[in-house]
């Protein structure tokens, strides 16, 4: 076995690999974030998009990895994905999602927002559900993707408002007043806002 080098860092500096990985993922935030009709969404979303992000990073070979052939995922954890299986969703859509029967007058389906693949070798998705906000994990068979409906669009808000914590794209452009310094950005990122 080959010796392996751990390189730690003082504080105040940076590696440049993993900064470049961070900026890589905030990104494809900033891009997911801008293809969904949501003005802002509750914390549980937020750490599901980055979740869903970083499965899909990880799902293709990187070109200056360690194979050029295997993704990450592969290597790591030894899954194959199927093309029919695990990219079945993008994060956002909305679906109404069967909750099964009690052979009552209930409703038999929910309304939810798509959280993307749960990873699980069967090829599940997650949705995010809009009437309990918790997540739930569906077979292709029990998704039924529809046009977003207003209501979905003003339950998320709604949601985001009672959670302790959500997303807000703040541009520089929006900030009049405030220089890109490091500590206005480090205050505006640990409130969970995107800064761009």
């Amino acid at each position: 076995m080959s010796n392996v080098n751990i390189n730690t860092v003082s504080m105040q500096e940076h590696v440049p690999e993993v900064e470049r990985l961070i900026r890589t993922i905030k990104e494809q935030a900033r891009a997911t974030y801008a293809n969904i009709p949501f003005d802002k969404i509750p914390q549980r979303m937020v750490v599901e998009m980055l979740q869903c992000i970083v499965f899909y990073l990880n799902a293709f070979p990187w070109s200056n990895g360690v194979s050029q052939t295997m993704s990450p995922l592969t290597l790591l954890e030894g899954t194959y994905l199927d093309y029919n299986l695990h990219f079945q969703v993008i994060f956002g859509e909305y679906g109404m999602v069967y909750d099964g029967t009690d052979n009552t007058m209930n409703p038999r389906m929910t309304g939810a927002i798509a959280m993307g693949p749960s990873g699980n070798h069967q090829g599940g998705t997650k949705w995010f559900s809009l009437l309990t906000g918790r997540i739930l994990h569906r077979k292709e068979n029990n998704i039924k993707r529809m046009p977003m409906p207003h209501d979905a669009i003003k339950q998320v808000h709604r949601m985001a408002k009672k959670s302790p914590k959500g997303l807000r794209i703040i541009l520089w452009e929006d900030m009049e007043g405030l220089s890109r310094s490091e500590e206005h950005t480090s205050e505006l990122q640990s409130h969970s806002d995107l800064v761009c």
